[in-house]
């Protein structure tokens, strides 16, 4: 008789605890973390905030170009080899942080830092929870918050106590500690003969046509776009603390506030896609980012207001890798997911690296952050008008995500 045996099944929720960790390690601590090293770093070396955050853009644009290839590597390479390699990549670019003087070195351990993460978990959550993708794709981004709401302050404690020289390497470890055990011994994709076709039921909300021909596309990542714009405020939360007079500590503790948030929010959605639709989730999270911005424009030094702040401004770190699966699930039929979510998180990711730029331009032009919470409170005002017109031009009815 023909020997069958093949590898041991593995339980679902290893997964999800593989991609929590992933998440953890990857953006939690190696991206959502690196804006409190800005102050150390430009006041030794003598570098400004904008030429210094300009390696977390090229960073974002360098994994830009890799991710419309993410969706083609996960059908022919395995998770294992494939985030096992972006893992070591990242976590050696951290490393090597600790021993540069020059700027150009940021430059280019920011190409080498990039990495796949921003659609590896939903990918592989979609495939093995199927009928409870956003749920569980909420749950493992909630961990990117988790890993900056511990991290930003525990390495602003060791940059204070033993130099940020030695807190990248413990950034570093970390982690390596998070990433690679998880990559090497858990990630995987479902077996051919148990594999479930993500949303096998559900019908096609956007007919037929080549994907980038059609018009709900580009309002979408017009809608991407204004999501992503302000979600890299948060590395430049230390910087905005000194520069309205006070610790680089409080902002750490903003960005501990935003990371709690994110945690919050991306369960919340999760949550709330099996209550309502995509649609009002994300309408919902732009109103609470409104109030969050006008908290930093009407009170720009009150401690208490900008810890409230910080927290509602956290949503948008959340939208980003929850909602913005959930509305391409609402929008585009299941053959055109992979595509659609690797052009979402191309634009989330170049908006967001650019955004890190335009912040440090401002405030090295003048000396404080407002322009750039104007510019938030603008676009997120849009952005509520803009969700609403897509998915009436979609004309769809918005789906629940059900358990």
């Amino acid at each position: 008789m023909k020997n069958t045996r093949s590898r041991p099944p593995i339980s679902p929720y290893l997964i999800l605890a593989g991609c929590c960790l992933l998440q953890f390690g990857g953006m939690g601590v190696q991206s959502n973390s690196m804006g409190i090293f800005y102050p150390y770093v430009c006041k030794e070396l003598g570098f400004s905030t904008a030429q210094l955050s300009l390696h977390t853009t090229i960073r974002g644009l360098v994994t830009t170009l890799f991710l419309p290839l993410s969706g083609w590597l996960f059908s022919r390479v395995s998770p294992k080899t494939l985030l096992t390699a972006a893992g070591v990549m990242l976590c050696g670019s951290t490393f090597s942080m600790a021993f540069f003087h020059h700027l150009y070195q940021w430059y280019i351990a920011g190409v080498a830092g990039a990495f796949l993460f921003l659609t590896a978990t939903p990918i592989l959550l979609t495939h093995w929870f199927p009928q409870r993708s956003g749920m569980a794709i909420g749950i493992a981004m909630a961990f990117t918050g988790l890993g900056g709401a511990v991290m930003s302050p525990l390495g602003t404690w060791w940059s204070e106590q033993w130099g940020w020289r030695c807190a990248y390497l413990l950034f570093a470890g970390v982690g390596a500690v998070t990433i690679l055990p998880c990559t090497l011994l858990v990630l995987r994709m479902p077996p051919q003969d148990a594999a479930v076709v993500s949303r096998s039921e559900a019908q096609p909300t956007v007919q037929g046509g080549n994907l980038l021909r059609q018009p709900i596309l580009w309002m979408f990542l017009a809608a991407v776009l204004m999501i992503a714009y302000p979600s890299s405020y948060v590395f430049h939360f230390s910087t905005y603390a000194v520069s309205v007079g006070l610790s680089s500590f409080v902002g750490a503790t903003m960005a501990s506030m935003s990371m709690v948030s994110n945690v919050g929010g991306k369960v919340a959605i999760g949550w709330l896609s099996r209550k309502c639709s995509a649609k009002w989730v994300s309408i919902w999270g732009a109103a609470l980012m409104v109030a969050g911005f006008a908290l930093f424009l009407l009170f720009p030094n009150q401690e208490f207001l900008l810890y409230i702040a910080s927290a509602l401004y956290g949503i948008c770190l959340a939208m980003v890798p929850v909602a913005v699966p959930l509305m391409v699930q609402d929008l585009f039929p299941a053959h055109q997911y992979s595509m659609a979510l690797s052009i979402a998180s191309m634009v989330s990711s170049a908006t967001g690296g650019m955004g890190i730029a335009f912040a440090g331009l401002v405030y090295d032009a003048t000396g404080s952050y407002r322009l750039c919470f104007q510019a938030a409170l603008i676009t997120t005002l849009a952005l509520i008008a803009l969700v609403y017109l897509i998915y009436r031009k979609a004309q769809v009815k918005p789906q629940v995500h059900h358990p």
